[in-house]
């Protein structure tokens, strides 16, 4: 039991994920207009720290249909 547990935990913690896969989500987020909005906010400081934008499912979402539909 110990030593599939730490299998796991190294797999589930330490490995990272394929490259492609990381690309894309950083892809996905960062061509998204409602992060860009909330990021220049941020970085300009017209937002709280607190409610800066943070990577979301509806970004994500929003990428695959942009990939998938073009727009």
């Amino acid at each position: 039991m110990f030593v599939h547990t730490a299998q796991r935990v190294k797999q589930e913690v330490y490995s990272e994920p394929p490259p492609f896969t990381i690309k894309t989500f950083i892809r996905w987020s960062l061509s998204d207009p409602e992060y860009q909005e909330g990021f220049l906010r941020y970085i300009h400081r017209a937002i709280e720290p607190s409610d800066r934008p943070t990577p979301a499912v509806r970004f994500y979402l929003r990428g695959i249909k942009r990939d998938l539909f073009g727009g």
